[in-house]
């Protein structure tokens, strides 16, 4: 039953897609069934198979590895031993600093860019999405939203505003390598990788059905390697500023991290106080039930629905931190199913405040374009969700 309502749930999923078209004659519905072709496989893979399974242990094994290197520069600042406490700021936004660092190195010597480059081109030809569309992808993946986005700033305003709203969507829909190992302390770390490749294939789904454009039309040409030594202002002299201002970033990050998780737990408690006083239920748990239809079309069991609703609404509300806590919270209380489900749904960067960022880091480089991002506002927090709901509905089909 779980998963013709899942099936249902991807037509569902579709519908609501094309009800808020700029052009639904055009959808791409071809293009849509063989990006769901990809996302089947490479779930089964990764979920049902001995190679996926081994793969993905063998790449949470290594942020595992990453997180025990960067736990030395946590232990010589706060005490030898420190990070056998379990304390969060310390195991699990720490490493985000000694993480980011790494990735100033891989993105001086080019080692980003040319993977970016060379894997888009991979992705393009499997996808037809387009080579910038790919590129983008690639990068958001590894960067982050704001800085994937700088790497384009050059050329910004060549963009049609259907490819502004890809990269957008991309930006909500993937998360950034610095904070990978993080997610992989608090859920099993072969969810995070899987959505992480399935978010980049759903997102492209909705800009088919949502936003469908030819790629090949609108294709900017630039060199994503040249781009980044222009970016970075690179050369022999700067490593150790390029690679501080990294590791800066990466403190930042982890500083900015705690300082919502503070503010938006705080918040949900209070509100989830107030609403009990009130009404007897507290906030979330309301919210659960408002977004619980959602989930039932998604194939979660339902006993789980009203969980699985409150998780889908503190991460479209707060940010992915907070719901991988709520996905925390309910482990052992909810199905395995519904754990795979959620534990896939919160990897991403889809949340309201997100928005507002990226239209302050465009705006920076294009006011045009960042009003192009700013009239789409609430399509691209529907398409973000969407996205998320997407990859969740498939990986539930192997639980």
């Amino acid at each position: 039953m779980s998963i013709i309502r899942g099936i249902i749930g991807l037509i569902v999923i579709g519908l609501i897609a094309l009800l808020i078209s700029k052009d639904r004659k055009n959808a791409r519905i071809k293009q849509v069934g063989i990006l769901l072709v990809i996302m089947f496989v490479l779930a089964f893979i990764g979920l049902r198979t001995s190679f996926g399974i081994a793969i993905l242990e063998g790449v949470s094994g290594l942020f595992n590895w990453l997180i025990l290197q960067a736990n030395g520069g946590t232990e010589f600042v706060f005490g030898e031993g420190a990070t056998s406490y379990g304390i969060f700021f310390l195991n699990v936004l720490m490493p985000i600093v000694f993480i980011s660092g790494l990735i100033g190195i891989l993105q001086y010597i080019n080692v980003l860019p040319f993977i970016a480059k060379y894997i888009g081109k991979i992705l393009n030809k499997i996808t037809g999405m387009g080579e910038n569309e790919s590129y983008i992808a690639i990068i958001m993946a590894m960067l982050g939203q704001s800085n994937g986005l700088i790497t384009l700033k050059r050329y910004i305003d060549k963009f049609s505003p259907e490819q502004i709203f890809t990269f957008v969507l991309m930006g909500l829909s993937c998360v950034s390598a610095t904070t990978i190992a993080s997610y992989m302390q608090m859920v099993d770390g072969k969810f995070v990788v899987v959505a992480i490749l399935l978010n980049v294939f759903a997102a492209f789904i909705i800009v088919s059905l949502m936003t469908p454009y030819n790629p090949q039309t609108y294709q900017v040409d630039f060199n994503p390697i040249e781009e980044a030594k222009e970016n970075e202002g690179i050369d022999d002299e700067n490593f150790f500023s390029v690679l501080s201002d990294y590791i800066s970033s990466g403190f930042q990050i982890a500083l900015a991290i705690a300082g919502s998780l503070i503010g938006f737990t705080a918040l949900i408690t209070f509100l989830n106080s107030l609403a009990t006083l009130v009404f007897g239920i507290d906030f979330f748990t309301i919210l659960g039930y408002v977004f619980s239809p959602l989930a039932y079309i998604m194939g979660v069991p339902s006993a789980d629905i009203v969980s699985a609703g409150s998780i889908m609404a503190s991460k479209l509300l707060t940010n992915e931190f907070v719901a991988l806590g709520e996905v925390q919270a309910v482990a052992g209380q909810v199905s395995d199913k519904t754990m795979a489900m959620m534990s896939t749904y919160v990897i991403s960067f889809s949340n309201i405040a997100t928005v507002g960022m990226i239209i302050a880091s465009i705006k920076i480089m294009s006011a045009k374009q960042a009003k192009v991002v700013a009239n789409n506002t609430w399509r691209l927090i529907i398409a973000s969700v969407l996205v998320s709901m997407i990859s969740s509905t498939i990986v539930g089909f192997f639980f």
